[in-house]
């Protein structure tokens, strides 16, 4: 019975394809893509964007970049787009990968930072997005999923509207990329960063960026890039510009192997798993007297992320509860995104935050939904 229930931190278990693919890569490949002469090594990043451009119906797979995960991936986008004087709008929900180098280049004198409130719910409406838009900005930021509420935002409403008002759009899809439809050209996203190994079930270690050919973030890092390297400057071309030093190409190989089993699947599968387990834990979890749950009450409007609290009692309290008396593993404390706990209420405790993955069955649900009532009772 799968008792991991931290899967808005990384994803457990992983589809036996992919460890298997990075076992065989660490037994078997050998050099270093790019810089050898290894002909399967060298298409391994290339089959792998191709995967996901497919995901993303990015038309050019060259526009993605990979890196080490989405945080890194997150302040290459927001560093390398910025100038000196501009406006960026981001939200009241953003997790501390978009809001702390924001707020650090605000401090600089660099930008000026406007927060979106979002509901107590933690939902963004598009029409506060349109109003802060009504003064110029350069940048709007997003997450497209709350990793403490769950609370998904309408990406094509709020992409069209960012593009009527000519700034460039920024998404941190990490808590979606995998389990929801994005399409970037449907969506106007110019700027989409991600991790590979939370919903995208690969391993860690892995992340990507996708900069649309309307703007060109300059690099965070610099160095060799197995290409023209002949030059003392950072080569322009993508993805090169962005893929300084070796490449987690262990972890490449793993996450091609998961995005290979997601295509099998297919998204719209997946979408349909998780509206289940959002409807599935919203009714058990709702019918707990004594427990308060953040975020929306419509499956439709969230992922399988579910914060909870119990009155006053310690949220560490609850989780040690629930590992030590029935097996439950969870995550507490405010998850490195404070303004959301802000925005929600639960700031400065935190919450308990359950998150059932895509290989829970009815089953292991039904037995957490038990625990997580046995422990409330126990503390009333």
């Amino acid at each position: 019975m799968n008792r991991y229930f931290d899967n808005a931190a990384t994803s457990w278990p992983k589809p036996a394809c992919v460890s298997q693919a990075v076992i065989r890569t660490f037994n078997e490949a050998m050099g270093n893509p790019g810089r050898s002469n290894n002909p399967e090594l060298n298409r391994l990043p290339y089959l792998t964007r191709e995967l996901l451009a497919r995901l993303l119906n990015v038309r050019d797979s060259s526009r993605i970049a990979f890196g080490h995960n989405a945080t890194h991936m997150i302040n290459i986008g927001i560093r390398g787009l910025v100038q000196q004087g501009d406006r960026v709008i981001t939200s009241s929900v953003e997790h501390n990968a978009v809001s702390r180098p924001l707020k650090y280049l605000e401090k600089l004198g660099i930008i000026q930072v406007d927060i979106v409130q979002c509901s107590k719910e933690g939902c963004l409406d598009p029409d506060d997005i349109r109003a802060a838009l009504k003064q110029k900005a350069a940048l709007v930021v997003i997450n497209h999923a709350s990793n403490v509420t769950g609370a998904i935002c309408s990406l094509t409403e709020i992409g069209r509207i960012v593009r009527e008002n000519d700034s460039i759009f920024m998404v941190d899809c990490a808590q979606s990329i995998g389990a929801f439809s994005i399409d970037v050209e449907r969506d106007n996203i110019d700027v989409l960063a991600g991790p590979g190994h939370k919903n995208l079930l690969g391993p860690t270690g892995t992340g990507f960026l996708y900069v649309s050919p309307r703007t060109n973030p300059e690099p965070l890092i610099f160095g060799g890039t197995g290409s023209r390297s002949a030059l003392d400057s950072q080569p322009e071309d993508m993805p090169d510009c962005y893929e300084s030093g070796t490449q987690n190409f262990h972890g490449l190989a793993g996450l091609k192997a998961a995005l290979e089993y997601i295509h099998s699947r297919g998204i719209e599968s997946i979408t349909h798993r998780k509206r289940e387990l959002c409807r599935y834990v919203l009714d058990g979890l709702l019918a707990i007297e004594g427990l308060t749950l953040y975020g929306p009450r419509h499956a439709e409007n969230r992922s399988p992320v579910f914060s909870i609290t119990v009155r006053d009692v310690d949220v560490a309290d609850i989780a040690n509860a629930l590992l030590d008396d029935h097996g439950i593993i969870t995550r507490t404390g405010l998850h490195c995104s404070p303004w959301a706990h802000k925005t929600i209420g639960s700031f400065p405790m935190g919450t308990v935050r359950l998150s059932p993955g895509l290989f829970h069955t009815d089953e292991d649900l039904d037995m957490m939904l038990s625990a997580v009532e046995q422990t409330v009772r126990k503390f009333m």
